[in-house]
């Protein structure tokens, strides 16, 4: 709950009281970008604790570890929620099928 918390307050989902309520996005998922979520959900995002080492003045993995995070990072920003979940239907279908006991292998 307290994801869901922050993610509220944060404006991309809004809590729906009563009944019927739950949790919905705020936005068109179009409107969603996936590295401002992940950026936001992660906080400082460090693939390893340099600040902490020893060697870190001296070592040339750090600057490869920041250009890998820059990468990626580069990459989610790149894609909305609507690009990423755009093959609702069938993933539906796979989760289905998963957990009806059916691989899916001989089908």
């Amino acid at each position: 709950m307290k994801v869901v918390n922050d993610l509220v307050n944060a404006g991309y989902l809004e809590s729906v009281r009563g009944r019927f309520g739950g949790v919905r996005l705020a936005r068109p998922a179009s409107d969603i970008n996936v590295g401002a979520v992940v950026r936001h959900a992660e906080g400082r995002f460090d693939l390893a604790d340099c600040e902490s080492c020893v060697i870190s003045p001296v070592c040339g993995l750090r600057c490869a570890l920041r250009e890998a995070l820059a990468a990626f990072m580069s990459t989610l920003n790149r894609y909305s929620l609507a690009d990423v979940t755009a093959q609702r239907e069938a993933m539906s279908a796979l989760f289905a099928r998963r957990k009806s006991g059916r691989s899916g292998a001989s089908e």
